[in-house]
């Protein structure tokens, strides 16, 4: 038997929730925990969004995933951090 999370309360279920469901409700965990956090200011928002929209103003970061590419309707990018370029 398992039990996951689904919307605001917990299921019981014989199955297994599929890949897909398990991505969407990450998904927006992790975006609803960073557009609440107060861990996250506004500077560090506003800088983030900078990031997504202008990536080549920023050499060290090298993409590593772009759902856009993958013909998903949301936009969302995954970058690594190139610490040899971000130390020059």
């Amino acid at each position: 038997m398992a039990y996951y999370q689904s919307q605001e309360w917990m299921e019981e279920t014989d199955q297994l929730p599929s890949r897909d469901e398990v991505l969407e409700y990450t998904r927006s965990q992790i975006l609803d925990e960073i557009n609440n956090s107060s861990l996250i200011n506004d500077e560090l928002r506003l800088h983030l969004r900078d990031i997504f929209n202008h990536e080549n103003k920023y050499p060290f970061l090298v993409k590593e995933y772009d759902s856009r590419e993958n013909g998903f309707n949301y936009h969302v990018k995954l970058f690594k951090i190139d610490y040899d370029l971000y130390n020059e």
